[in-house]
């Protein structure tokens, strides 16, 4: 068995080659000194496309007291949506819409914090494999209330800061109405 070690910005990687031939990405058999630097390529690319991790290995680790964040001075606050972003997930598609910066918290912090209020949407597909949403669901109210048609028309409306539990965390999060 031959290997290498592929160095990325932030990490290593190992790949190990097996025989003395590889396959580039239309399925051709490539020659030994040609399958490394066509391994490489490709790794590399995949690498940039995957999130960076370093591996480490931490000696003294335990429960700590992180500092409690109390979200209710900014319940009421009015803030405009700055943000509209479209995901795909492991249930399928959905909208994280964002507030601007409604604080910046910096006491007992190494970097500020910035808060910001988000709601995520759910999307549809449909039989004809159109990817949206229904009238009657809460992205569909929302856009309603908000006198808007499509959720890329939100940036810059106003909404009322709140709060939303999560109970699986039991943690409160910004969010709005």
């Amino acid at each position: 068995m031959k290997g290498f070690i592929l160095r990325g910005s932030k990490s290593l990687k190992f790949k190990t080659l097996l025989g003395l031939t590889s396959h580039n990405h239309s399925g051709k058999a490539l020659k030994a000194e040609n399958a490394e630097s066509a391994n490489k390529k490709g790794c590399e690319k995949n690498m940039d496309e995957e999130k960076r991790e370093d591996e480490v290995s931490l000696e003294d680790t335990g429960e700590i007291d992180l500092p409690q964040l109390d979200l209710t001075p900014y319940i009421g606050k009015k803030a405009k949506i700055a943000a509209v972003t479209e995901h795909k997930g492991e249930f399928g598609y959905y909208v994280k819409i964002q507030t601007e910066v409604i604080a910046r918290l910096t006491e007992k912090r190494k970097e500020p914090l910035e808060l910001k209020a988000s709601r995520i949407f759910s999307l549809q597909e449909d039989e004809e494999g159109r990817i949206g949403w229904g009238k009657e669901t809460n992205l569909g109210l929302f856009l309603k209330k908000k006198g808007v048609k499509h959720y890329k028309d939100l940036v810059g409306k106003e909404v009322i800061v709140q709060t939303v539990t999560n109970k699986k965390q039991q943690r409160d999060f910004l969010s709005y109405n």
